[in-house]
């Protein structure tokens, strides 16, 4: 019996030291006073704060590697309560001084607005998108290079006013459906020309000689009437006179008149050009 009884008073001095190392252990132990730790400090499970951590400087991270460089978490003096919030997604923090993080996948559409481009931005125009321009953009002159812009640019009712034509046409033509006015005068609204052969044969001394154009389409009493006499009938004498009118709708009168008192002699057949010219 007695035996019997020291295994046990044994075996209970050697397994209670264990048990009360055990509870210990696990359970939680609450510190009301201040803890300094002056050498290394490892936790393997969670800790939780409820308290301040105090100190402009109080983390100091050493990364994985044990070396002459940290990252320190430094607080500016707060003025009145701040909360820095973490979001709810995997990514890395952008700091001020960083560059090249931000991508456009970070950023809202539609929240960059014109007052968030620098006016010396200097954007390249394959950034901008293609299409009408805003109708509030001016397009200036120094904009466009020289020769660039062909007829086919312009529109067919673009109805450019003739101040607008340079004096120096070259070799174009001019039409209009309008009136043309030279030097300030008096507009012609058409000009009608035909050239026919006309053979007046012999005129009397003092005497006329009458023949028609036909043809002079457009051509109505009043117009004002130029000829063209050809150089072989006009030389032929010197005393010859040569008018000419509108005699009827579409017809021009074109006479000869021998002013002196002989005969004219038969003059050579040539080709008049009558010019008909509407106010």
């Amino acid at each position: 019996m007695r035996t019997r009884k020291h295994i046990l008073v044994l075996l209970i001095s050697v397994l209670l030291p264990v048990f009360v190392v055990t509870a210990v252990a696990y359970a939680t132990t609450t510190i009301g006073n201040n803890v300094s730790v002056g050498g290394t400090l490892t936790v393997t499970g969670t800790t939780t704060f409820s308290g301040v951590i105090s100190g402009a400087s109080p983390l100091v991270f050493e990364g994985a590697t044990a070396d002459d460089y940290e990252t320190t978490f430094a607080i500016t003096d707060p003025t009145a309560d701040r909360t820095i919030t973490f979001p709810n997604i995997t990514g890395t923090v952008v700091t001020t001084g960083d560059t090249g993080s931000v991508n456009s996948t970070m950023i809202t559409d539609g929240t960059i607005v014109n007052a968030d481009v620098s006016s010396s931005a200097a954007i390249d125009l394959s950034k901008l998108a293609t299409g009408a321009l805003p109708t509030g953009i001016t397009v200036a002159s120094a904009n466009l290079v020289d020769g660039t812009i062909v007829n086919a640019d312009v529109s067919s009712s673009a109805a450019i006013a003739g101040t607008k034509i340079s004096p120096d046409f070259g070799s174009q033509n001019i039409q209009t459906t309008g009136s043309l006015t030279i030097g300030g005068g008096t507009a012609i609204t058409e000009h009608i020309s035909s050239s026919t052969a006309i053979d007046f044969g012999s005129i009397p001394g003092n005497g006329c000689e009458t023949q028609t154009v036909a043809g002079v389409s457009g051509a109505v009493d009043g117009d004002v009437v130029t000829l063209g006499v050809p150089n072989n009938v006009a030389s032929a004498s010197s005393t010859l006179v040569f008018t000419g009118w509108v005699s009827a709708a579409d017809t021009v009168s074109v006479r000869v008149c021998q002013v002196a008192s002989g005969d004219s002699g038969n003059l050579p057949s040539g080709t008049f050009r009558v010019d008909v010219w509407k106010h």
